[in-house]
């Protein structure tokens, strides 16, 4: 199996980039300062909507 990843560079890419990928997500996490908040559904998606200038 890891062969076959050896043998082709865009298959070992694809591994690379997923594990980076995992990496600077459990960074982000670990600096994160995460806060609970009680929301409605529709509150939530108006929150995450960019504001109408």
């Amino acid at each position: 199996m890891i062969n076959w990843y050896y043998s082709e560079n865009e298959q070992l890419a694809q591994v690379e980039s997923r594990v980076l990928e995992d990496q600077v997500v459990d960074k982000i996490l670990e600096s994160a300062q995460i806060e609970d908040q009680e929301s409605t559904y529709q509150d939530a998606l108006a929150a995450a909507r960019p504001a109408q200038s």
